[in-house]
């Protein structure tokens, strides 16, 4: 009687060994599993991490470029700016610094009326109208120069 239950108590002793056993593996494999699926997991994460930051590269790539193209361009367009200016300047000083003589830019009769045809011709013939104290105003009323 008594080796039948000491038979009874190693074989239930057995039985719990091999389920503790079981129990065991089954957590090595979960762990494993789980160990596995951490590690793919954080490969993805890793992997979107780098693919984030290369399209942050990418787009600060292009802002770059953007800005430096506008800022080409607003250079070009100070450029003209610059250029119409001085365009502007030197026709300004061109007209003010124009004697007025055959070809005169203004409808005004003063000048038609005080500068000759040439002024070579008016030195030889010594015209009276390149001084301007014989300018009478009685004659020329609306000469602003005399």
């Amino acid at each position: 009687m008594m080796m039948m239950v000491r038979m009874m108590m190693m074989m239930t002793m057995m039985m719990m060994m091999m389920m503790m056993m079981m129990m065991m593996m089954m957590m090595m494999m979960m762990m494993m599993m789980m160990m596995m699926m951490m590690m793919i997991m954080m490969m993805m994460m890793m992997m979107m991490m780098m693919m984030m930051m290369m399209m942050m590269m990418m787009m600060m790539m292009m802002m770059m470029m953007m800005m430096m193209m506008m800022m080409m361009i607003m250079m070009m367009l100070i450029m003209m700016l610059m250029i119409m200016m001085m365009m502007m300047t030197m026709m300004m000083i061109m007209i003010m610094t124009h004697v007025p003589g055959r070809f005169v830019g203004f409808d005004s009769p003063a000048y038609s009326v005080v500068a000759p045809d040439s002024v070579a011709e008016a030195v030889r013939n010594n015209s009276p109208l390149l001084y301007r104290e014989t300018c009478s105003p009685e004659k020329y009323a609306s000469c602003d120069v005399c």
